[in-house]
This record gives structure tokens, sequence and C-alpha cells, in this order.
């Protein structure tokens, strides 16, 4: 038997073994593309639905500042102290702090 005999019995033994990794490998990356590009393509429509929420909201509050806007205008500072307010002796400011959230969607 020849070298080259030796090594084709060899390859043809052997050839059921690379297939089946190969194969597998095959399956889990696709599996793994299809699964990606449904996240993406669910993220897209979450983004559309987001958006529409965030312009909803931004009505809202347009109406609420407009109203606040109006009813301000409407009342004095004698009107405010007979409903009970007082003039703070020393006020103290609040600051929003910054928010460092990570967010999943899944």
């Amino acid at each position: 038997m020849t070298h080259t005999q030796a090594i084709s019995k060899t390859l043809d033994a052997s050839r059921g073994t690379y297939i089946m990794p190969i194969l597998l490998m095959m399956v889990t990356f696709i599996a793994l593309y299809g699964y990606f590009l449904f996240g993406a393509i669910s993220n897209g429509g979450e983004i559309g639905r987001l958006q529409t929420t965030i312009s909803e909201e931004s009505s809202t509050l347009g109406d609420l500042e407009s109203t606040y806007m109006a009813l301000k205008k409407t009342i004095s500072i004698d009107e405010a102290y007979d409903l009970g307010f007082t003039s703070s002796v020393s006020p103290v400011y609040l600051s929003q702090g910054t928010h460092n959230t990570v967010a999943l969607n899944r």
C-alpha cells in the first residue's frame, strides 16, 4: 500500500467525524444569526413605540405648562398669603443628580 492510498483510506474513514462538527457549527451560527436579527428588528419596533410615547408625553407636558402659566397669571401674592403660603426665611434649592442606568430589552 502506497503512502497516498494510506492517506486516502484515513480520510475516507474519518470523513463522518469532520462533517458532523462542521454541520453543528453551521446550525449554531445560523441560529445565532436569527436570534440577533430578531433582536435588532424588535429593537427597531420598540424605538418606534417609544418615539410615539415621547411625542404624546411632550404634548401632554406642553398642555400642562400652558395651563400652569395661565393659572400663575391669575393669582397674586396677597391671595397666596390668604391661602396659607408664607415667605421662606432661608430657601433650599434641590438639584437632580445624574442617573447612570443600563437598560436591557430582554
